[in-house]
């Protein structure tokens, strides 16, 4: 009987790079990451007719990925500089045409031991805008930032899900 494999999501990664890139080349890992949630929707479109026989004809329309993390404050070298991802993340928030964001290159890949030092990686890529920014200060937890992103394909890349050896 097959071994049934229930991954955590403290296994998975969050790497990201510069938009354009593939995911094989996504060498940096966004360690400051805590939780992360992949969605990909499709709009409706409502077809509906009299000549339908009551109901509603719903269709299928574009499809819209988005990616959402909680980055962990991190501090390195005790000198008061924030962890290089967190520096990457705001500056691609911050910087941009027109005051708009710069893209960048995200992959959510998930990580799923089967056992005896084998592995299957996957997860969902593409090349991203960050939409959103948030510094948390809670005055009974630890001070975050909470990041939303977007796919755009302004730098060519259709986003994905890809499978990829681990690095």
């Amino acid at each position: 009987m097959a071994e049934i494999v229930i991954p955590f999501g403290k296994d998975a990664q969050l790497f990201y790079g510069t938009a354009g890139a593939c995911p094989a080349t996504l060498a940096n890992r966004l360690d400051a990451a805590r939780d992360v949630t992949v969605t990909i929707d499709k709009e409706e479109g409502d077809a509906s007719r009299r000549a339908v026989p009551g109901w509603t004809d719903t269709r299928e329309g574009m499809k819209t990925l988005r990616m959402s993390f909680d980055l962990v404050m991190v501090m390195k070298d005790n000198v008061g500089t924030e962890d290089d991802g967190i520096n990457v993340i705001r500056a691609a928030f911050l910087t941009g045409a027109h005051g708009g964001s710069t893209g960048i290159a995200l992959y959510a890949r998930q990580l799923a031991s089967l056992g005896a030092g084998e592995a299957l990686y996957g997860g969902m890529w593409g090349d991203f805008i960050i939409l959103s920014f948030t510094q948390n200060q809670p005055l009974k937890d630890i001070q975050s930032f909470s990041v939303e992103a977007k796919a755009t394909l302004l730098h060519g890349n259709v986003p994905a899900w890809v499978q990829t050896a681990p690095a």
